[in-house]
Order: C-alpha cells, then sequence, then structure tokens
C-alpha cells in the first residue's frame, strides 16, 4: 500500500518540513517503487537536514549500487557505518557490494560484521554462504547455509543454496 503510504507521509512532511526521518521514509517508499531519482532527492533532504542520518546514506548506497555505481555506494555504506556502527543493514549491503565488484575478502569480514551485530541475520549467512561458495570453500558455505536454515527453517534460497553447494561436491 506504497501509495497511501505515500499519501500519509507527504501529508507528515508539510506538516513537519524539518524532520528528517519523514523525508527518509518518503525515500524508502520511493525506492520500493523503483522511483530511484526521486528516492534520491529525498535522501538528500534527509542528510541536509540531520547530516548524521546513517539510514539515509546506507537507503542511498543501496541506490547506488543497484544503479552500478559501486564506489560512491562503497563510500556511502561506509559513512552510514562510521555514523552508526551497529547498523548491520550497512554491513551486509557493504558486503553485497563488495561482492559483486569481486572483492571477496572484503566482502566475508563485512558479512561478519553484520552477523555480529545481528546474531539471526539470515540474509547475511546466505550471502556470506554465497561468498564461500564462489570461492570454492564449500566447507564454510554448506555451513553458513545450514545456519540460515537453523534460523529460519523455511528459507527457500538458504534450502537452494544448500542442495547446490552439496551437488557441487558430490554429495547427492
Amino acid at each position: 500500500k506504497f501509495d497511501i503510504a505515500k499519501k500519509e507521509t507527504a501529508l507528515l512532511i508539510n506538516k513537519f518540513p524539518n524532520n528528517y526521518f519523514l523525508y527518509n521514509l518518503f525515500g524508502t517508499i520511493l525506492a520500493a517503487q523503483k522511483k530511484f531519482d526521486e528516492a534520491v532527492i529525498y535522501f538528500k533532504k534527509s542528510i541536509q537536514i540531520t547530516p548524521n542520518n546513517a539510514d539515509a546514506y546506507n537507503n542511498w548506497a543501496g541506490i547506488l549500487a543497484d544503479q552500478k555505481e559501486y564506489n560512491k555506494a562503497i563510500e556511502y555504506f561506509q559513512k552510514a557505518i562510521q555514523i552508526k556502527p551497529n547498523l548491520s543493514e550497512a554491513y551486509y549491503n557493504l558486503g553485497n557490494t563488495l561482492s559483486a565488484i569481486e572483492k571477496y575478502d572484503e566482502s566475508i569480514n563485512n558479512y561478519h560484521h553484520a552477523i555480529k551485530i545481528k546474531p539471526n541475520y539470515v540474509k547475511a549467512y546466505d550471502n556470506l554462504g554465497n561468498v564461500y561458495k564462489t570461492i570454492n570453500d564449500f566447507e564454510n558455505a554448506i555451513s553458513c547455509y545450514e545456519k540460515a536454515i537453523k534460523i529460519k527453517i523455511d528459507h527457500a534460497g538458504a534450502h537452494h543454496n544448500l542442495a547446490l553447494a552439496l551437488k557441487e561436491i558430490g554429495k547427492f
């Protein structure tokens, strides 16, 4: 119900024009609707109001990563982490971005940071497993997939990835 959320958030922005959270929220809604250029305008406004807004940097960086502007995305994920060192999502997103540009060791480190902050971070375990599988470290990949499944038994992606990793090493 993004249209309703967008309408209500716009009304709140009109009522509270200096509320950084509302601009970040509006940007997030626009990003979910794939209106990335508009979303960036609201993330910038949120940061303009509150320069140490880690969530807005993280959200903006996510759009940059999706647009394959990896260097700028990495810079903004790191800025989010600098501002808010316990923002597990920024570490996770940075891990995804570093993996996309084949910086696997750095990617692995960031997934581990995300998991350290949020021990039940299923998506981080799953993507960490994917990186391990990419570098042919099947033992660690399988372990990550199993941890993801232990946390969320119905995580289809982790089951699928575990099956592929087991197949790869001949454990049918």
